[in-house]
């Protein structure tokens, strides 16, 4: 008929909200997840530490998971997402011109959908192709975004070569007397075509009615 009365008692800890922070990123570029809820973070990627951190650059969409754990030794799990959009690559072909012409710049790309093109200096335009007239040699540069915000930066240079000057000077004269001849000589390039077929810069002539003689003078640029 003995008895004894005891009693114990329970401890109970504060259990664990564990959070993991989700991202979207370009491919090839990096997220920082972050954990909370605790003192002590496990990844899925065999990562622990206390900050609760993870840096990560996935190539493709990818789930991570954590093991959160408190002072207490009590621990949650929780997940988040990385979502990786396709990044994008552009090029843009190098031109040369001569001065006084124009060139048309296309910006290629690929990587994504939606494309959006942004090019400078300012004021060269926003579409896939835009048309320059340097008067000097630039550089051009488009930075190129798809429909998931992910961009790339390319740039073009355009050489400008000096235009030509050309000329025809006439020895004795661009007038003569029917019966005699003159010589015409093109300046400015380094080689000659006349309306003739003559290919030298000088050519002589003895037209015997009035007559209009024309040269295309090319450069060593090829202007």
């Amino acid at each position: 008929g003995c008895s004894a009365v005891t009693s114990a008692t329970v401890t109970v800890n504060p259990a664990v909200t564990a959070t993991l922070s989700s991202a979207t990123i370009c491919n090839g570029t990096s997220a920082t997840l972050t954990a909370t809820g605790g003192t002590s973070y496990s990844f899925s990627n065999g990562t622990s530490n206390s900050t609760g951190t993870l840096v990560v650059s996935p190539s493709t969409t990818t789930i991570y998971s954590v093991t959160v754990t408190n002072a207490s030794g009590c621990s949650a799990l929780a997940a988040g997402t990385v979502t990786v959009n396709p990044a994008v690559t552009a090029t843009v072909a190098n031109q040369t011109i001569c001065n006084g012409t124009s060139a048309t710049l296309t910006a290629n790309a690929s990587g994504g959908s939606g494309f959006s093109y942004n090019w400078a200096p300012t004021g060269t335009g926003n579409t896939q192709s835009v048309v320059v007239s340097p008067t000097t040699t630039t550089t051009y540069s488009v930075t190129v975004s798809n429909a998931s915000g992910c961009s790339a930066l390319t740039s073009a240079t355009v050489t400008v070569n000096p235009a030509v000057t050309a000329t025809i000077a006439a020895s004795p004269s661009l007038t003569i007397c029917n019966g005699t001849s003159t010589t015409l000589t093109a300046s400015g390039g380094t080689s000659y075509v006349w309306s003739t077929g003559a290919t030298t810069a000088s050519i002589p002539v003895s037209p015997t009615t009035t007559t209009t003689y024309s040269v295309t003078v090319t450069n060593a640029s090829g202007c």
